[in-house]
């Protein structure tokens, strides 16, 4: 009962395997590749269109760029553009409110540049308490807002 397979078999068999886990790989790479292609033609064309605003901009306003807060506002509007409250920029200057949060629904991503990404899953946004010095500091400039607000009404009344 025993059957002896010939080499010239053996072969074939072996060939055909190896076609055919070399054509999964290619197909898998390629489809890969294709879509890593299209990301990149999506972020070439947000970067044309940002660049573009950045030439006229430099060109022809006058005043003085705060490059910091440019970026930041860059990374702002990006995550405003989801239009979804489930994720948030936070400047690195907030970072510290959310780096020793043990909460499952809550993704923190700390970016490069020491600012981060916070994803809320299921929607869930929990209160973050701010410390003592950024109560402070949100104080100054609400009071800062209502008297320059005072000071132009009272202005326009004039």
């Amino acid at each position: 009962m025993h059957k002896k397979i010939s080499v010239g078999i053996t072969i074939a068999i072996a060939a055909l395997a190896t076609a055919i886990a070399f054509s999964v790989a290619y197909i898998t790479a390629m489809s890969n590749f294709n879509e890593s292609l299209q990301d990149l033609n999506r972020q070439k064309t947000m970067y044309a269109r940002i660049s573009e605003i950045d030439s006229v901009v430099r060109q022809e306003y006058k005043g003085k760029i705060d490059e910091d807060a440019l970026n930041e506002s860059i990374c702002k509007g990006y995550i405003l553009g989801l239009n979804n409250e489930s994720i948030q920029f936070i400047p690195k200057d907030q970072v510290y409110q959310y780096t020793n949060i043990n909460n499952a629904n809550i993704n923190v991503v700390t970016l490069s540049d020491g600012s981060a990404v916070v994803i809320y899953k299921n929607g869930v946004k929990p209160i973050i308490t701010a410390t003592k010095s950024a109560t402070q500091a949100q104080t100054q400039a609400a009071t800062k807002n209502s008297s320059a607000k005072k000071t132009s009404s009272q202005s326009k009344n004039d």
